[in-house]
């Protein structure tokens, strides 16, 4: 079960992600930090392609692979953009509680429609893994949404898009290398990246012209990012311009404060995040998502105790629980 060794590389990785983006990328925009982030992404996959000798494979790579890596990279960008939008009209408890079900609709998809095992021991796993979920969401004091209902659908349509990116990446991946197929696919979550940016900017530049200030947005990293990463980073803040002498990007509403120190932990945290996906779809090509994605969730765990050891944060006890059930749940999806 060599997948299963790329599963928990894939969790280990996009904590350090969430890690290095905690300690490293302040002062910016969350958008952009994904959107250069994903850059960095692109560039360390096409590396790794062609060092393995995997570029040898593209010609021969099949028009149903090309339709679901693309059809992979876009529910990415569409669970980002769902979850965005679900963030700006409403609580942030309650949207993170629905976001976090896409590891649960993830393994009820692999079990249900491609045919992978269902074990007591996965479905035991499943309930207990989805309750550690809920017990990891904080609540939180944020403002009451003015529409009380659509930011639950959209929500939802984060949690189903996440879900999809990958079930529909499985699919794609099949008779073609892993590392070829994240680099095609990073290309596509890219697109949608800039994307974000560009709405994001265009929010932030509507907001300052109304006096409003800076604009809500979610910091968003892995699947890990979904992706995301919080592992999931999945909490909303306020960001504004500093300072008075600005880059042409800055002027742009692209980015926040970019300084040699953020720079250098994107970097970091896009090296960090393309092992993450690297060793995620590899995971996916071989082995059954119903397992590969509650492993890959363990990066919550990982992250948790990173946070505490490195940056000394506090867990409740409520969390500490969560945590207990995340890794439990896991570990029997396994069997």
């Amino acid at each position: 079960m060599v997948y299963v060794i790329y599963a928990l590389l894939s969790a280990v990785f996009s904590a350090l992600t969430a890690i290095l983006s905690k300690v490293g990328l302040k002062n910016i925009s969350s958008h952009s930090a994904v959107f250069f982030r994903t850059a960095v992404v692109l560039v360390f996959c096409w590396v790794i392609v062609f060092a393995s000798g995997a570029h040898a494979q593209i010609s021969d790579i099949s028009g149903q692979s090309i339709l679901f890596l693309t059809l992979s990279g876009a529910a990415t960008g569409c669970s980002w953009l769902c979850y965005f939008k679900a963030l700006s009209i409403g609580d942030v408890n309650k949207v993170a509680a629905v976001d976090k079900s896409s590891v649960t609709l993830t393994m009820i998809i692999g079990m249900s429609f491609l045919n992978e095992s269902i074990t007591a021991f996965k479905i035991i796993g499943l309930s207990i893994l989805t309750a550690g979920t809920y017990l990891m969401l904080e609540k939180k004091d944020v403002r009451l949404s003015k529409q009380k209902n659509s930011w639950f659908l959209f929500a939802l349509l984060s949690a189903v898009f996440a879900s999809l990116t990958s079930v529909l990446a499985k699919i794609g991946l099949q008779n073609i290398d892993s590392n070829l197929g994240t680099a095609f696919r990073t290309a596509v979550v890219l697109v949608f990246a800039g994307i974000m940016v560009l709405i994001t900017s265009a929010k932030g530049k509507k907001a300052k012209a109304s006096g409003e200030g800076a604009a809500i947005s979610p910091n968003v990293g892995d699947e890990s990012a979904k992706l995301p990463l919080d592992t999931d980073g999945e909490t909303a803040k306020l960001s504004r311009d500093i300072g008075n002498e600005v880059s042409p990007l800055q002027k742009r509403g692209f980015v926040g404060r970019m300084t040699k120190r953020n720079s250098l932990f994107i970097f970091l945290s896009g090296i960090a995040t393309g092992l993450a996906w690297l060793c995620y779809f590899r995971a996916l090509s071989i082995g059954e998502a119903s397992v590969v994605a509650p492993l890959d969730k363990l990066g919550v765990v990982f992250t948790v105790l990173l946070s505490w050891i490195v940056l000394k944060e506090r867990v409740s006890p409520k969390a500490v629980l969560g945590l207990i059930l995340l890794a439990a749940g896991g570990i029997m999806a396994v069997f």
